[in-house]
């Protein structure tokens, strides 16, 4: 849900909670705001390297649908942690922090309406090879960090990068689950007439929105060296009529195309062919399909890492 349609489902919260929910995650986000690297990589298969630059697009996936599935649980458990330890003693002020923990993984399914994209800031990395480019026909996109921020820095998607520092992490989910228990106090403060219970479902739905913009920028420190970068894409309405669903090993996976195409063309800096036996000729054909659709074929390079068969 957008801020936008938050504002129109309430009853009790007002502009100006609204306002200050959205001053709050601006400041817990400005240290994500650095600029990021010349040329952000997107690792892919062969197929998908035809389809993207024909169509303008890269999917997102809806961030509990992604291949790894533990790193949503991950994200989650760190300011869950953090709930438990500033859950207040007094009742009233617990009820709200208990709803949210009831919902800890385990307790069912969640749907966050997050999209992400994701890139690397290492070229030709052998690691993000072996993961996500299909082994020998692996190819990797390399897309203007500068024009990608340019895109994706309004209300609804940011480009952003991952925090793997655990201390960086823990504080980070401290403010968050802080301002949690400060703002269900407040609203509560302010509706004394009300139920508690009626005040705590419309914060929770409320603050959602804000508090889960942040879910998709933690993973875990073990997966530092990959330097991912990602378009954090909030899922609105207008969003509906583009989803797409891919049925994976183990469940049906929602995405939604992101247009990369300003004045008909998209970022393109580089386009690496992977690891493989002919890759000088697959260099050859990457070439002729840029110059085909448009873009210079002089950025085809070739992978440095020697290809090993299986």
């Amino acid at each position: 849900m957008s801020t936008r349609e938050s504002m129109a489902a309430d009853k009790y919260l007002q502009a100006d909670d609204h306002r200050k929910y959205l001053q709050f995650t601006a400041r817990q986000l400005a240290p994500f705001m650095r600029p990021p690297p010349e040329i952000l990589w997107h690792y892919t298969s062969g197929d998908a390297l035809v389809r993207i630059p024909e169509g303008g697009t890269l999917f997102s996936t809806q961030i509990a649908c992604l291949n790894d599935s533990t790193e949503f649980t991950y994200a989650r458990n760190v300011l869950f942690e953090a709930l438990d330890e500033i859950k207040p003693v007094n009742d009233d002020d617990a009820c709200i922090l208990e709803k949210v923990l009831s919902n800890r993984p385990g307790g069912g399914p969640i749907t966050e309406g997050r999209f992400v994209t994701c890139f690397s800031a290492q070229a030709d990395d052998l690691s993000q090879w072996r993961a996500y480019s299909g082994g020998e026909n692996g190819y990797a996109i390399g897309f203007s960090g500068e024009s990608l921020r340019l895109m994706f820095s309004n209300t609804d998607s940011h480009l952003l990068p991952v925090l793997y520092d655990e201390s960086r992490q823990r504080c980070l989910a401290k403010e968050l689950a802080e301002a949690t228990a400060r703002f269900f106090r407040e609203a509560a403060e302010n509706h004394r007439g009300v139920r508690r219970e009626y005040i705590g479902e419309e914060f929770l739905q409320t603050w959602s929105p804000y508090l889960t913009i942040f879910a998709p920028l933690v993973k875990h420190p073990s997966f530092a060296a990959e330097e991912e970068w990602r378009i954090v894409h909030t899922f609105t309405l207008q969003d509906v009529a583009q989803l797409l669903f891919k049925q994976k090993a183990t469940l049906l996976a929602r995405h939604l195309p992101l247009d990369l195409r300003r004045e008909g063309r998209m970022p393109l800096a580089k386009v690496l062919v992977g690891p493989s036996r002919h890759k000088e000729i697959s260099k050859v054909s990457v070439g002729d399909l840029l110059h085909k659709l448009g873009y210079n074929p002089a950025i085809a390079s070739v992978s440095q890492v020697p290809f090993q068969s299986t």
